[in-house]
């Protein structure tokens, strides 16, 4: 093999290692997940990285001619199937009153555990009822405190379409928007008791908001 030759044939393998190198950079490239577009990035598992989101309605309902609705005021949505809260948004909630579009009241959901963040699941269904006889309507929204039980809040909107809570606070195993059963002016409801590992039925009156 001759000089011409021998450099011919350097210049081909030089050719062919670039030309593989730019194919390898550019099939890496396709491969990876674009993490700066805000778009939820899949895991091997099957889950997602939790997603922040603000002002999302995760429940709403009527009252008579006012809208109702649960809203993240900041925080993220996860739908982690390994976790226990898969499939929820976590954060800091308010309740909003509105009409025809504006707002007419509005009032923060606290729990005792409202540091670490609320979790409610999406698209949540408000079921109103008038739980203690004052011609009001009013809801109840559970917080989950264990594995199938929640802690439920009731709330009451006004003539005027403003919201207030009531008392007491209950322990429940039910859905996070329930419409509870109502007998004989109290609330009817299932709560789990681990010491005698059985599901106990209880009943419970609902405060009236002073008109």
């Amino acid at each position: 093999m001759n000089c011409k030759q021998a450099k011919r044939k350097i210049n081909c393998v030089v050719t062919f290692y670039t030309l593989a190198c730019f194919l390898f950079m550019a099939c890496g490239k396709a491969d990876s997940p674009d993490i700066s577009s805000g778009q939820k990035v899949t895991e091997n598992n099957g889950s997602t990285q939790p997603k922040e989101e603000e002002n999302v309605v995760v429940a709403s309902g009527t009252a008579g001619e006012y809208l109702v609705e649960l809203i993240l005021k900041n925080g993220y949505y996860e739908d982690n199937k390994l976790s226990a809260y898969q499939n929820t948004y976590q954060g800091k909630f308010y309740i909003k009153v509105s009409k025809d579009g504006q707002e007419h009241s509005n009032l923060t959901v606290v729990y005792d555990n409202s540091k670490e963040g609320l979790h409610f699941p999406p698209d949540g269904k408000i079921q109103l009822c008038d739980y203690n006889g004052d011609g009001w309507l009013d809801f109840a929204i559970g917080q989950r405190i264990g594995s199938s039980a929640k802690e439920y809040h009731f709330f009451t909107i006004t003539e005027k379409g403003k919201v207030y809570q009531m008392k007491p606070d209950i322990v429940a195993d039910e859905e996070y928007f329930p419409l509870f059963k109502v007998a004989d002016g109290k609330i009817q409801y299932c709560q789990y008791n681990q010491k005698d590992e059985k599901y106990l039925n209880k009943t419970v009156e609902i405060s009236v908001i002073k008109k």
